[in-house]
């Protein structure tokens, strides 16, 4: 799936129903719906997804991420429970990045296939060790230059 799907309920859907892999038909069922209603959303041709809280608990995604794109996707466990408050979601582990740019960095990375996910994994690591060697640089410099 390309990353623009993504910025769409049709690409969000699509996606989270094959990633938990099921048939439209079998997701309709769990969740009292029709193959049809699922397939117009994926499609496009209908923008709004009924039932949609119980669709994204049995697809194992977060209801706000699958309507708007926003915040991370998974939910933390098989049970379907939300993140507990008192474990660190994206917004306090990366307090320096936007909640639009974690879900686009998320949103990206998810739409690519294995070999994308490793390079950007490869380049995430060096740019960190080049970040880290830099800042460890700068400390050295300057309790060079304090003595």
């Amino acid at each position: 799936m390309n990353n623009s799907a993504f910025l769409t309920l049709a690409g969000r859907l699509k996606w989270a129903r094959q990633n938990a892999g099921l048939s439209q038909s079998s997701l309709a069922k769990k969740c009292g719906l029709t193959q049809g209603a699922i397939g117009h959303v994926e499609t496009g041709s209908r923008s709004t997804l009924p039932k949609l809280a119980r669709v994204a608990s049995e697809l194992g995604v977060r209801a706000l991420w699958l309507e708007e794109g926003v915040g991370p996707y998974q939910i933390d466990d098989e049970s379907h429970a939300p993140l507990a408050p008192e474990q660190p979601t994206h917004e306090t582990q990366f307090g320096f990045l936007s909640s639009s740019e974690i879900s686009e960095l998320l949103s990206l990375f998810g739409g690519c296939d294995a070999t994308g996910r490793e390079s950007v994994m490869r380049a995430a690591r060096s740019a960190a060790a080049l970040s880290q060697g830099a800042s460890s640089n700068g400390a050295a410099n300057k309790r060079k230059r304090s003595v």
